[in-house]
């Protein structure tokens, strides 16, 4: 069971780094044309900068639930490396747990609100929607993630990731 649902994460975070890359890639290409246009032709395009940003956030989204995939967000282990072995497996399930529930309630809300955007992008002309789904998208891969690497803890698996929230020790 837990290598089923190994293979689908992977699969999963596998699709977030194509479409990550993508953004990515889109935001280099219209930064670039957008300098050619400026400074070669003499006539900027209004809407590279408002695509571009957009781009960005949604490369964000997906940067930050593939950081939660492979265990490579920001962490403290000081006061989690004072804490003997079980009891700091038992805290970093607790953490766990929040990250979850937390992730969960943003990405229900900022859905209900995207869902609701009646407003349109200034220069592009599409519906904002489009745009706010960055939140909630990430919020849900986030809570996957979170949710696989709780399933990994309590398993006392590894995750794909580091694991030094299981054997207490720093890479």
């Amino acid at each position: 069971m837990l290598s089923a649902l190994r293979w689908l994460e992977d699969r999963v975070v596998a699709v977030e780094r194509f479409l990550g890359s993508t953004c990515m890639l889109g935001v280099v290409a219209i930064c670039a044309m957008q300098v050619f246009a400026r400074y070669v032709i003499g006539y900027p395009l209004p809407w590279s900068q408002e695509l571009a940003t957009y781009l960005f956030i949604w490369t964000t989204f997906f940067g930050a639930a593939i950081a939660v995939y492979s265990s490579d967000h920001l962490a403290i282990q000081y006061f989690q490396d004072l804490l003997p072995v079980a009891v700091a497996r038992i805290v970093a399930i607790f953490c766990f747990l929040i990250a979850v529930v937390t992730c969960a309630i943003i990405g229900y809300i900022s859905l209900q609100n995207s869902l609701n955007a009646m407003d349109r992008s200034a220069s592009l002309g599409y519906s904002m929607s489009w745009f706010y789904g960055a939140i909630p998208a990430g919020c849900f891969l986030m809570t996957y993630h979170f949710t696989m690497r709780l399933i990994d803890m309590v398993a006392g698996e590894p995750p794909p990731g580091r694991g030094q929230i299981l054997d207490g020790e720093t890479p």
